[in-house]
């Protein structure tokens, strides 16, 4: 049977002009020196706090006076009225403490009730406040959308200093999300810098936050820093605010901060390292027009090459103009270059990114089939190939501010052709794996880029020969076997090279086609792949990359970049 309106207005109505004639009270709540007169059956039917209390006792112990310290009597008056009265008294000042009052005396009504009010009044001037409230009270649907309007309305917010009084996770949520609607990833730093320093102020005054009084240290603001800049998108700022960062007292009290702030710098100044390394705090927002993307090579099953890329939530697209022959390529900034050799015939271009179309650039000496690019500094070298031991570069950064200006130039020999061969820069080096003429064994050189002399390691770092793929982790680079044997590089001069063993990532051997680093996901392509071998699983053999994909893909060549998005129209069946 369904309870009348009517009726229980009416049923309100008689209790609060029977309790202002007599109360018959037998219970006293004593809140801060003041008395308020109450029934035990009422108290007991809408708060399970004063249930508990109250059924505790026994009928000859059941106390006369009950004291409430958590409550001022302002406060438990409004509770009162609510309870007795049915009264929605709530006000924009008195809310909040009516709601933790509830929350407190265990009263869901009367917390759905504050909550209700609250949902009617978010906006972007109180849903910081809101918000706060909401994470103490557990009220998660009124939290989740007082997020979703801070993260609409950051821009108007970031100006305001009611964004400081948010705690570390909430505003790691807030600055780490993908549709935060930022004008400048500059803003979104100097919210972070801001928050910084003022948790540090409260820290060193000794002042309390939160609910439970944690005291914020110094140390702690140290720890919180890194991670708050490793989740936004740091390596996106603009090189000014780049430098002004790493000036920043914050910043250089915090050696783990100031790194991640060193490694933007690098990714900007070194466009050749976004070959195969994507950090998540490189990575482009939603409302950003521009996609990072994983590109990739492959032939297609009607003999042409194929080119598509790969977006971070696993969507392949087709990309216009592929290379009309099997290329040799290599990411500097977001465009990419290739050079082709299909008998006597030669072609060394760039792909240009931001409107996907290629132009030519001045061709090599030599036909190089099967060479190797590899980026060092502002140029694209050219290793090796068939037959051939040469290595060639240019200035990239200047061909790309006027097209087709810069030729190659000679700059030196490997010591040795190799086959099946692999080439990674190193800091300054170049280093090259590869199959040695009339040997099963990995032959190592190195190309010192500054003094422009090669050199041969002696010793058997990675014994037989096998297909490889390395990729860059930060400022690491490792080597992945076909075998799934994982080497990281921890020392490369003229003298030594030093490889550490990771251990496995799999088992099972596959043909193995290429790796990069991309969000935080070590992404593999192999074809030959056991249908029982989970094709996605978590590591820790690599630090920040939380997570391996093994994608069942042929490809000539993987790489990472940025694509505007207006070209991503068309999905792969």
């Amino acid at each position: 049977m369904s309870t009348s309106d009517l009726l229980a207005r009416a049923l309100a109505k008689r209790l609060e002009e029977q309790l202002a004639r007599l109360s018959f009270h037998d219970i006293v709540i004593k809140v801060q020196g003041k008395d308020f007169e109450c029934h035990r059956f009422v108290l007991s039917a809408c708060s399970r706090h004063f249930r508990d209390e109250l059924s505790s006792e026994t009928c000859d112990q059941l106390p006369q006076v009950l004291e409430l310290k958590e409550i001022s009597p302002e406060t438990f008056k409004l509770v009162l009225e609510c309870v007795y009265g049915a009264k929605e008294n709530f006000t924009v000042d008195n809310v909040a403490g009516v709601w933790y009052a509830a929350n407190h005396l265990q009263i869901d009504f009367l917390c759905e009730a504050c909550e209700n009010f609250q949902f009617r009044r978010l906006s972007k001037d109180c849903c910081v406040e809101i918000s706060i409230d909401a994470k103490r009270l557990n009220a998660d649907r009124l939290l989740g959308d007082a997020r979703k309007l801070m993260i609409k309305e950051f821009d108007y917010l970031r100006k305001r200093d009611e964004l400081l009084a948010l705690d570390f996770e909430e505003l790691k949520l807030l600055v780490g999300n993908d549709d935060l609607e930022a004008k400048s990833e500059d803003d979104v730093i100097e919210t972070i810098l801001r928050w910084t320093r003022f948790q540090s102020n409260e820290a060193n005054r000794g002042s309390v936050t939160g609910v439970d009084s944690t005291i914020l240290t110094s140390k702690v603001m140290k720890e919180m820093l890194p991670e708050l800049l490793k989740s936004a998108r740091v390596c996106l700022v603009n090189g000014t605010f780049l430098h002004t960062l790493l000036d920043d007292d914050c910043v250089l009290n915090s050696p783990a901060a100031f790194a991640i702030a060193r490694e933007a710098l690098m990714y900007q100044l070194q466009p050749g390292r976004r070959h195969d390394y994507c950090p998540p705090y490189a990575m482009h927002r939603s409302l950003s027009p521009l996609q990072n993307v994983t590109v990739v090579v492959s032939l297609g099953v009607n003999g042409a090459y194929k080119m598509s890329c790969r977006t971070h939530d696993g969507i392949w697209y087709v990309m216009t103009q592929p290379p009309q022959y099997k290329v040799s390529a290599v990411t500097f900034g977001s465009d990419i270059y290739t050079v082709a050799t299909c008998g006597r015939f030669q072609l060394t271009q760039r792909y240009i990114l931001t409107n996907c179309s290629w132009i030519n650039l001045s061709n090599l000496q030599m036909l190089r089939a099967g060479c190797a690019l590899v980026c060092v500094d502002n140029y694209v070298y050219v290793i090796g190939g068939t037959n051939n031991k040469s290595i060639d570069r240019f200035n990239a950064q200047v061909e790309q501010r006027v097209n087709n200006s810069v030729t190659w130039e000679k700059v030196g020999d490997l010591q040795w052709e190799v086959t099946n061969f692999m080439a990674t820069a190193i800091g300054k080096y170049i280093v090259v794996f590869g199959k040695k003429i009339n040997s099963t064994l990995t032959s190592v050189q190195s190309f010192n880029t500054s003094a422009m002399t090669t050199h041969a390691y002696t010793n058997d770092i990675m014994g037989e020969n096998t297909p490889m793929a390395s990729f860059k982790n930060g400022k690491d680079t490792f080597v992945l076997l076909e075998t799934g044997d994982l080497w990281k590089v921890v020392n490369c001069d003229n003298q030594d090279l030093k490889m550490e063993f990771r251990g496995k990532l799999f088992d099972d051997k596959l043909s193995l086609h290429g790796a990069v680093v991309f969000n935080r996901e070590l992404l593999i392509l192999a074809t030959g792949i056991n249908s029982q071998r989970p094709k996605e699983f978590s590591t820790m053999k690599i630090d920040n990359v939380s997570t391996v994909k093994i994608i069942e893909r042929d490809c000539v060549c993987l790489l990472n970049t940025v694509i505007a998005k207006n070209f991503l129209t068309q999905k792969e069946v």
